[in-house]
């Protein structure tokens, strides 16, 4: 007796794995993580790094394109990653403060 006479069995997938964090971006560094099997790497970024301090009265937030963001060093970072052929994962955290309310972030 079959339960589910429709379901089958699924494919084994091999388990893909990532790195959270490089010291730095040399080619010696990726060649270690590499050697972990890695794919992954996480980039850990502050928003408070890229976004301006105060909020600006004339942007769009929105836009990642607005000159008011700077992301420069986190583009070059991406940029480096996947030069050594891994797949960059961004980690966004630590609002600046014009967009938190009371502590909290806003909607």
């Amino acid at each position: 007796m079959t339960l589910c006479p429709t379901a089958q069995r699924a494919e084994a997938r091999p388990l893909v794995t990532g790195i959270d964090f490089v010291a730095d971006y040399s080619a010696a560094t990726f060649e270690k993580v590499d050697q972990t099997g890695a794919r992954f790497v996480r980039l850990n970024i502050k928003w408070i790094s890229v976004a301006p301090s105060i909020e600006p009265h004339s942007w769009n937030p929105t836009d990642p394109e607005d000159p008011n963001y700077g992301w420069r060093e986190v583009d070059a970072a991406v940029a480096r990653i996947a030069e050594e052929s891994f797949v960059p994962v961004l980690m966004i955290f630590t609002a600046p403060s014009w967009a938190t309310f009371e502590g909290t972030l806003r909607p």
